[in-house]
């Protein structure tokens, strides 16, 4: 439910925690919304600005945009304007060159743009001119593949990569860490995944998920999504708990069963892997899906929505793969809740059909979005009014 209205919070300490609590209403208030103001891409064609498959999106301080597209691949820059202004880089193996498999593209604090290159297994590093600088090497068994984004920079000089910090357990959630690099590339330690209040549960079907991601200031927000409330803890301050009153979404009769049906098919696909037959769909969904802490700071929370109907496409089949079962024709409009990290309630951000959350800085939000054709476009929307 969009809020209305002008915020109210209560706030009170919770031992050495400030709790900030939204009782109702939203800074921004419920007019709020998104003007799009650049689209880089097209439906047919060719050239740079056309894309086949977005793996991974940066942005630089002057405003230009780094896109990797798997499908060529191919690292582009274009400039605020949309602009293209150079490609870096090749497929290869060599200096400045990297395989279709990015996991991750960064800007750290000297402007130094970072690909985690998977199967090169490195990370490749340049200028904003295209000038290529000494990759770091990384070899690990331990990297999480299922992350398209694995990759996170702070202000402090750190780099940091997504890894499996022990091997998962039975019926519980993987333990994730990041490895933590300096600034000359030398790994210093691996970061834990912080205790998370709530049950151990496996990311199935709309079950609760401990969240922990990584702030641009070296700090960290954690969250268990089957309650509404995120912990923001960065370095020197105090500790922040951000909690908002909002209903659980409810699966439709309908929609509960066609997800059944997915996964019972899909446990029986050779070689589906583990966690592909759950043990259940739940009644009710949890309250979001997804964290994100944008360039400045702020706290992105995607909300769970109420199911609604559509064809989906033909799942993509290799040659010589078992037949996969068909995507159950629910979806989600793309709804995000934004706070700032000291806990007040900005308001709610509604994203158009097949749009994904790449960055947001100051009034504007970055995505990419998915055509009736498939085709893909960055597109630039202005938050207004903002108050």
């Amino acid at each position: 439910m969009r809020p209305t209205g002008p915020w109210k919070a209560e706030r009170f300490s919770r031992g050495d925690t400030l709790v900030v609590r939204t009782v109702s209403g939203s800074v921004w208030g419920d007019k709020a919304g998104l003007v799009e103001e650049l689209r880089i891409g097209t439906k047919d064609g060719e050239g740079p600005d056309a894309f086949g498959e977005i793996r991974a999106f940066a942005l630089f301080r002057d405003g230009v945009m780094a896109v990797f597209d798997k499908s060529v691949p191919a690292l582009r820059l274009f400039d605020p304007a949309g602009k293209y202004l150079r490609t870096i880089g090749r497929s290869g193996a060599g200096p400045g060159e990297y395989r279709n498999d990015a996991l991750g593209l960064a800007v750290d604090r000297d402007g130094v743009l970072i690909m985690y290159d998977l199967r090169n297994a490195r990370l490749n590093r340049w200028k904003e001119t295209g000038t290529v600088l000494p990759a770091w090497s990384w070899i690990s068994r331990s990297v999480l593949y299922s992350f398209s984004n694995a990759l996170h920079v702070d202000t402090t000089g750190s780099t940091y990569l997504l890894v499996a910090s022990q091997s998962r357990e039975p019926g519980k959630d993987v333990k994730r860490g990041y490895a933590r690099f300096d600034r000359s590339g030398k790994l210093v330690d691996t970061l834990r995944q912080p205790a998370i209040e709530g049950p151990d549960e496996l990311p199935g079907p709309f079950g609760p998920y401990k969240h922990w991601v990584l702030t641009r200031t070296g700090g960290a927000i954690t969250g268990h999504s089957a309650v509404y409330s995120l912990t923001v803890a960065e370095p020197g301050l105090a500790a922040v708990r951000i909690e908002r009153g909002a209903p659980r979404i409810a699966l439709q009769p309908d929609e509960r069963k066609s997800w059944e049906d997915f996964f019972g098919a899909r446990s029986r696909v050779p070689g589906a892997g583990a966690g592909a037959a759950p043990s259940g769909v739940p009644s009710s969904k949890p309250f979001y899906s997804q964290l994100h802490s944008d360039l400045d700071g702020r706290i992105w929370v995607q909300l769970y929505a109420k199911g609604e109907p559509f064809d989906p496409p033909t799942p993509s089949q290799r040659p010589g793969e078992p037949p996969r079962p068909p995507l159950p024709p629910w979806r989600e409009r793309g709804v995000w809740d934004v706070f700032r990290r000291d806990g007040s309630y900005l308001g709610q951000l509604e994203l158009p059909w097949r749009t994904t959350f790449a960055e947001a800085k100051g009034d504007r939000v970055w995505t990419i979005q998915q055509g009736e054709d498939d085709e893909q476009y960055i597109v630039r929307y202005r938050i207004s009014p903002v108050r």
